[in-house]
């Protein structure tokens, strides 16, 4: 009954961990790239030449959780918003 989606039926602490190593693999494959990618990953590894600050693959696995979840939620509580504003119609 496994499938590509089985490992997301877990608790908290396991899905974090297993996004964080997916995460992870992901810096790190794209540090062995090395070629420089225009997206928000090479952003948060690379900075350009605004950005004064090297981020850890810590810090940048930090961010792209904050910058995942934070979409997530933002359309998550407006659909919430949606379905009640139709419901009291």
């Amino acid at each position: 009954m496994g499938g590509p989606c089985s490992n997301l039926v877990a608790n908290n602490f396991t899905m974090e961990s297993s996004n964080n190593s997916m995460l992870r693999r992901l810096v790190e494959e794209r540090r062995a790239c090395q070629e420089t990618k225009h997206d928000m990953l090479g952003l948060l590894m690379n900075g350009g030449e605004e950005n004064r600050y090297n981020l850890t693959d810590e810090e940048i696995i930090d961010q792209m959780i904050a910058i995942l979840y934070s979409g997530y939620e933002t359309v998550f509580t407006q659909k919430t918003y949606y379905i009640r504003f139709l419901l009291e119609i």
